[in-house]
């Protein structure tokens, strides 16, 4: 016969059971968090057959898009979301918990070349990154949309659209160059030359947005934060040589562009100053 002590830790076990089974398989409302597969889950929108979300802890930094090209539709990422993670989610939830469904991969400039896919894990376009952004907060690191800059047919089929920590929409290389450097240097010295890229572009979006009638003395910072963060990547990209990890060619096409975009910013702050 059970004690009423037994009794009591029985419908305590109960309950806790219940409420686990209760927070899985509960709505999840738009905006709100969800964990499937041991991640979570930001619910973005609720459609017609299902619910469309977007993992929390998902970072470009993590994981090169692909080696060779743009294309989503052909990119490794894509290969191991639609598989590994997958597996992984319908292990959980079903074989019939994901619902396919079709990506656009229209590049920023509008070549429709590569067309669409459909999916059963994706990343976001910046089109959906646009309509839900007011559930998508501003996040320490960068990560990847699927959506293209250009395309081949406009030769470039290297760059992808990214989202910087500022929430700006941004370009990095398709490979995240990591594959070039020694795996001891890809979250230390890569990620510095990254961030530091990003930091320049920012610098600039922001300085550019920037009223020079009532805020010139702040627009003048901006501008002189990314001349100086133009050095520091400078700086990065000469100790990648002196490391043999990128060759002198490298280097010399690396160091024009930041040159020509300190250059530049040395050239608009200098304008500025006699306005």
């Amino acid at each position: 016969m059970m004690t009423l002590k037994e009794f009591g830790e029985n419908l305590k076990n109960l309950n806790a059971a219940y409420e686990q089974l209760r927070k899985k398989y509960q709505k999840p409302e738009n905006g709100k968090t969800i964990e499937v597969a041991g991640i979570n889950w930001l619910v973005l929108d609720k459609l017609e057959n299902g619910y469309f979300a977007i993992s929390e802890d998902f970072y470009g930094r993590d994981r090169k898009f692909d080696d060779n090209c743009n294309d989503w539709k052909s990119s490794d990422l894509r290969n191991e979301l639609n598989t590994d993670l997958r597996k992984k989610i319908e292990n959980e939830l079903g074989v019939d918990s994901l619902v396919e469904f079709e990506r656009n991969l229209l590049s920023l400039d509008g070549q429709a070349e590569y067309g669409t896919c459909r999916d059963y894990v994706s990343l976001i376009s910046v089109d959906e990154y646009r309509k839900y952004r007011k559930f998508l907060p501003n996040r320490s690191k960068w990560w990847w949309t699927l959506t293209p800059d250009s395309t081949a047919c406009n030769n470039d089929d290297t760059y992808v659209r990214v989202v910087s920590p500022s929430g700006c929409i941004c370009n990095n290389n398709c490979s995240s160059n990591a594959n070039r450097y020694p795996k001891k240097y890809r979250f230390s010295l890569v990620d510095k030359m990254q961030n530091k890229s990003m930091e320049i572009y920012e610098m600039l979006f922001e300085a550019n947005r920037t009223d020079i009638k009532n805020y010139k003395r702040d627009r003048l910072e901006m501008q002189t934060k990314a001349i100086a963060y133009c050095d520091e990547l400078l700086f990065y990209i000469e100790m990648s040589y002196e490391l043999n990890i990128i060759s002198e060619k490298s280097v010399e096409y690396w160091s024009k562009l930041v040159s020509d975009v300190k250059h530049m910013a040395i050239a608009w702050r200098t304008k500025d100053r006699k306005r």
